[in-house]
């Protein structure tokens, strides 16, 4: 997985961004029926078994981003984009604020294709400079990144503790 500190060394100055976000991403991979007893809880007599990767077991996020990943490494051969994710967080970049906007799109669709499910109301998919990812304000034109507000009130909540 990468996170902020890839970001660091893959952003140039004035780049734009977009971002995608798979909803419900651990639940895109189907657990293995033999496996399904171990992914289970019984409720008011009834037992229940998760088909998809739950999100409280240790290695879901390990196993998601392996299926992930091949996924973005065939971004990378088809397209001309700069591509990042950690764990269901996807950031595209690039110099071209049109290119991008249309690449967004298609990657979205090629996304689908393979049966990811994009939740659009959190996706940025407008070009920008500025960009909030992964919790930081990311800005291009000056190269800073800033904590958000909310990240900062929980960091200060926590010192006081």
């Amino acid at each position: 997985m990468e996170g902020s500190e890839f970001i660091k060394q893959i952003l140039e100055k004035l780049d734009f961004a977009t971002t995608l976000d798979l909803e419900n991403a651990f639940h895109h991979i189907k657990v293995s029926s033999d496996l399904l007893p171990y992914f289970g809880f019984a409720f008011q007599g009834r037992l229940f078994t998760y088909s998809g990767l739950p999100f409280g077991y240790k290695n879901s996020p390990y196993l998601f981003n392996k299926v992930l990943s091949i996924a973005i490494r065939s971004i990378r051969q088809r397209w001309i984009i700069k591509i990042s994710n950690y764990i269901d967080d996807i950031i595209l970049l690039h110099q071209d604020k049109d290119y991008l906007k249309r690449t967004t799109q298609e990657i979205s669709a090629f996304l689908q294709n393979l049966c990811f499910k994009i939740q659009v109301k959190k996706c940025r998919l407008y070009p920008s400079k500025v960009f909030n990812y992964l919790d930081w304000v990311w800005n291009s034109n000056s190269l800073e990144v800033m904590m958000t507000p909310q990240r900062r009130r929980l960091m200060k909540m926590e010192i006081k503790r």
